[in-house]
């Protein structure tokens, strides 16, 4: 069912309608093909495939035409009217987001989500009722990717536009108000005893809120392979319930059956603290199970609990199999499930090897953490690719030098919160977690800041062989657990994690002198992102308001916080709407303002460093130059390297003319009008950044209103691809 449901939710609606079909068609010959002796074992799984397939397809196609395309058919030219009650809110990027259960649309009853955004506060609250008019609907999520997230949650729509709205205060709340009350005095009283970075990080790990988190600090989690910290799932339950049942233990008389009841009442309680995340959802069943086998003394079986915990989430939102949190919560825990047992090293394996108990303990603990962390790398890593296009490489360092302070940074986080009402009490609490938070803060930053630690997958070859050595790994490891061999089963692991080090660290070094250069899909405007040898450049940082997020995103996953070159072309709005932001949040190495950018006075604080110029040509690394010229009939800038050359144009109908002849011909022209013949015909390929829909004859020409962020890629062997993120 989750790998059905998976490829349908890549493929689409009729992929479902097609497995479907072969599901009963395959059903039906294995009743005639596998009747009898040791095939009915054979066909007995082969009809449980078909259930499975049948079931996902039948799920998903309900879920699309009953939910889904509903809600989709109110995205069109029209503005509509809405009344709703609010189910959550959020800020984000100076923006609010306020996720409505409506009651009407244009008049008539309808219940849907709808995220609205507001570039101001709104006083509403959950359970207020929200009215307004004039709202333009749109499809959310900037791509592909993101869209799946926001099915994934239920959400699949978004609206913006209205000023005319009101809000009705609610009468009663619901047991969902609370909560977030809860939620809210919980991040109140982390801000109150712990700094800004530590807070946010306390709170994501203890509620499962990330919207404080500072973006660096977001990537930096992701890179050095411990973002799972900032996940709630089994990993914090875990925490928790092991310290509830060790007080009813050893301080309540014993009564570990109260504890375990107990403990079923707060993983419920966590569960709707941390908003019934899909990882959260699976681990918390899935510890409901082995807390009940507990008290009725028969104990749970993983497999069983596991999948059981699948089917749920996939009975009750079939969108769900597409969430990153789930996909990575899930098959970590199946390679943990599975080969738990096989690394598991004895105190009497220990004996010969070292002679002292806490020598031996000390050692069972490091072995565990690095092995854990590598069955995690092993499984996740086709997710890791899939998702985010790389996987880190030292999440086994990273975890061996966190994990123990990070259980204690949440524990003391935990117990600061509960004691709050006690100062006295609270603060002790409160300077340990802080001690404990600011450890693991600063070594998440420092190996974040290392070269290499990630391996970005850019073509389906690269792609395909990590997934092939997974595979074989796989299927190697499943040999040697049949036959009971446990100690080639860690050998295999570990040949497999120095194959990918190896291999990888190769790879970094060829692909370092690849050049990269997107133009975001920012609407109207142009915002051009260069990757080079390390360094990071972004040429020009226009665009609509509301896609800033895209930009930032996409600079976050090219460098951690840093920004080699920004030129800053146009006092006009439409190419520096995003300059403020970029010289605030990122540390800016070389700055290059035109004089009417830098006359305009709309930038409150330009660094001293900063060079104003209408003409000028900057040197980055080693052969990559970046040359900017302004006049009155042209503006653009010129990328040069050994291998690629590249024109960037800011002002629409610029005439070529009146810039170096140089600069009307090389392997990208990157325009935001609609480009004519004759320029196009200097250039093997040209990006258009528009928010209109051209069409155009030629295949060398690409538009971000069609084809979303556009990126073109040069391999150090001088071959370029163009990759289209729709």
């Amino acid at each position: 069912m989750f790998i059905s449901l998976i490829v349908f939710g890549f493929f689409g609606f009729f992929s479902a309608v097609i497995v479907f079909g072969l599901g009963f068609i395959v059903f039906f010959l294995s009743l005639l093909i596998f009747r009898k002796g040791k095939s009915l074992t054979l066909g007995s799984a082969v009809r449980c495939c078909c259930y499975g397939m049948m079931i996902s397809a039948t799920l998903f196609c309900l879920k699309t035409v009953i939910a889904y395309n509903p809600a989709a058919a109110y995205v069109n030219d029209e503005v509509h009217a809405i009344t709703g009650t609010v189910t959550d809110y959020e800020e984000n990027y100076d923006r609010f987001y306020y996720t409505l259960k409506t009651s009407e649309i244009d008049g008539a009853e309808e219940e849907i989500n709808i995220r609205v955004m507001s570039y101001y506060f709104i006083d509403a609250e959950i359970d207020d009722q929200m009215s307004f008019n004039d709202l333009t609907l749109y499809t959310l999520g900037s791509s592909d990717s993101s869209v799946k997230q926001y099915k994934a949650n239920g959400v699949y729509i978004g609206g913006y536009g209205s000023d005319v709205f009101s809000v009705e205060k609610a009468e009663r709340h619901s047991l969902n108000y609370y909560f977030e009350e809860l939620r809210q005095y919980i991040s109140s009283v982390l801000h109150t005893y712990l700094p800004e970075d530590i807070s946010a990080a306390a709170i994501a790990m203890l509620i499962g809120d990330k919207s404080e988190l500072d973006d660096e600090l977001s990537l930096n989690f992701r890179y050095t392979g411990i973002a799972h910290l900032l996940a709630v799932s089994g990993f914090h339950l875990s925490l928790w319930v092991f310290f509830i049942n060790a007080f009813f233990r050893y301080f309540a008389f014993k009564k570990r059956k109260l504890g375990f009841a107990l403990a079923i009442v707060f993983v419920l309680f966590y569960m709707t603290l941390t908003g019934f995340t899909r990882s959260v959802m699976r681990a918390g069943i899935m510890m409901i199970v082995m807390l009940l086998g507990k008290i009725i003394r028969d104990e749970a079986e993983s497999l069983n609990s596991l999948f059981l915990a699948l089917i749920i989430l996939l009975i009750s939102n079939p969108f769900s199999a597409e969430s990153i949190s789930l996909q990575m919560s899930f098959f970590s825990t199946l390679g943990l499930v599975l080969l738990s047992d096989a690394i598991f090293i004895t105190k009497d394996d220990l004996k010969d090897l070292i002679k002292t108990v806490n020598g031996r303990r000390l050692f069972r603990a490091v072995y565990s953490t690095v092995m854990v962390s590598i069955i995690a790398c092993l499984f996740t890593m086709p997710v890791c690719i899939y998702q985010f296009g790389y996987f880190s490489l030292v999440s086994p360092l990273t975890n061996l030098l966190t994990n123990f302070c990070a259980e204690l940074f949440i524990f003391f986080s935990g117990m600061g919160v509960i004691l709050s009402a006690f100062e006295f009490l609270a603060k002790p609490m409160f300077l340990a977690a802080y001690y404990l938070g600011k450890y693991v803060v600063f070594i998440t930053s420092e190996i974040a800041e290392w070269q290499g630690i990630i391996v970005r997958v850019k073509t389906a070859a690269l792609f395909a062989f990590f997934l092939t050595a997974v595979a074989v790994t796989i299927v190697i490891i499943s040999v040697f657990l049949a036959k009971g061999k446990r100690k080639y089963v860690r050998r295999t692991l570990y040949a497999f994690f120095a194959v990918i080090v190896m291999f990888s660290v190769v790879y970094n070094n060829y692909d370092n002198g690849s050049v990269e250069i997107s133009a975001e899909n920012v609407g109207s405007g142009t915002t051009v992102i260069l990757s080079y040898k390390g360094k990071t450049c972004v040429i020009g940082c226009g665009g609509s308001s509301y896609r800033e997020y895209s930009v930032i995103n996409s600079l976050n996953e090219s460098n951690s916080g840093k920004i080699d070159y920004l030129l800053i072309p146009s006092k006009n709005s439409a190419e520096n709407i995003y300059a403020d932001t970029l010289l605030k949040s990122y540390d800016n190495d070389i700055i290059v303002f035109s004089q009417e950018a830098y006359l305009s006075g709309v930038f409150e604080d330009i660094p001293e460093s900063a060079e104003i110029s209408d003409e000028s040509e900057t040197y980055i690394v080693d052969d990559l130059t970046i040359s900017t010229l302004t006049n009155d009939y042209f503006c653009g800038a010129r990328i040069s390297t050994e291998n690629f050359e590249c024109t960037v144009v800011f002002k629409p109908l610029s005439d070529f003319s009146y810039a170096p002849d140089s600069w009307s011909q090389g392997d990208l022209l990157v325009i935001k009008s609609k480009v004519t013949d004759e320029a196009a015909k200097g250039f093997d390929t040209v990006f258009v950044s528009t928010s209109f829909d051209y069409e155009y004859e030629d295949e060398k020409i690409y538009t971000t209103a069609n084809s979303g962020e556009l990126e073109l890629r040069v391999s150090p062997l001088g071959k370029i691809s163009v990759t289209e993120e729709k």
